[in-house]
């Protein structure tokens, strides 16, 4: 299970990769807009077939939780409108930075984030080393940024 726990997250960081230098291939010729469009397209496809495909109890879970009016039904929408800033944003800024800076940023904000996330939110407590990775990240896309402009 460790290593199912590993290569996961490893393959969405290459799928996260090759994602979005398609997306920005793809904005190059039609632009921005319908990078958006399309991948929410596919994703419309993708987590039909899922929510389809799995285990009728898993689609009755809709009914038996909290009712609808409990539920701050907004929140439910933010991280798909999040992802749409993702699919949009990272391109955007490959064609400027470039694809090492660009993930190196990304990567780095992500670390920072979940170290911070985990801290104050989640109430978690954390390791004085989870601090160094973090800052470790930011100094890692500080230098790729010095490589790309050099």
């Amino acid at each position: 299970m460790l290593k199912a726990a590993f290569m996961i997250p490893m393959m969405l960081g290459i799928f996260a990769v090759l994602q979005n230098t398609l997306n920005k291939k793809i904005a190059g010729m039609w632009g921005l807009s319908l990078v958006g469009l399309a991948n929410g397209a596919g994703l419309l496809i993708a987590s039909s077939a899922v929510f389809f495909l799995t285990a009728k109890e898993s689609r009755l879970q809709i009914f038996n939780g909290p009712a609808l009016s409990q539920l701050k039904f907004l929140w439910v929408f933010i991280p798909g409108l999040l992802g749409i800033f993702l699919v949009i944003g990272i391109p955007w800024s490959i064609g400027r930075l470039g694809l090492q800076f660009a993930f190196a940023s990304f990567i780095a904000a992500q670390i920072v984030t979940t170290v911070l996330w985990e801290t104050l939110v989640e109430k978690n407590p954390t390791s004085p080393f989870s601090y160094i990775g973090a800052a470790f990240s930011v100094l890692g896309a500080v230098f790729f940024s010095m490589a790309s402009h050099s």
